[in-house]
């Protein structure tokens, strides 16, 4: 049995199958959860701010709610969960000089809404930036390892 998963862009994951839970960001967003006394770990990677399918996580509404319905589902209340956001990050600072209209800030932004919404409390945001980010989620202690990426992972 694998100990880790890794999620790609528009994948979620929630539960106590796997130790870690690993993704990299750019200007996607990842919520992610961490339950204290039952180690439940959830996280979603969100590509889009747009309501689209909703059975597509890629879109932030979809994906959110699914991990609220996820959490529900295990008897557990959205305030009892330690929520992180991470990414959002101008990947093309060159071409998009940044601002509020840039898609990461457009993901952050629903992303923490939709969270708020729904009870979670989000007790912290490593969001923007120009720079990617490497995101690991250890189930059993809740503790999350931000590795940053110098060069864009995106240029060729």
């Amino acid at each position: 049995m694998s100990t880790r998963i890794v999620l790609k862009p528009g994948e979620l994951y929630y539960g106590d199958q796997f130790e870690e839970v690993y993704t990299l960001l750019g200007s996607c967003v990842a919520a992610v959860l961490w339950h204290p006394k039952y180690h439940l770990s959830g996280m979603c990677h969100v590509v889009y701010p747009e309501i689209g399918d909703e059975d597509n996580y890629s879109y932030a509404e979809s994906a959110i709610r699914k991990l609220y319905n996820d959490v529900c589902s295990r008897l557990t209340n959205p305030n009892d969960y330690r929520v992180e956001v991470f990414g959002g990050g101008n990947m093309f600072p060159n071409v998009f000089s940044g601002g509020d209209n840039t898609i990461g800030n457009k993901n952050t932004e629903i992303v923490t809404q939709l969270l708020s919404e729904l009870g979670f409390k989000i007790k912290n945001r490593d969001v923007g930036g120009v720079q990617a980010r490497k995101i690991t989620l250890f189930r059993d202690s809740g503790k999350i390892v931000t590795v940053y990426v110098k060069e864009n992972p995106y240029d060729e």
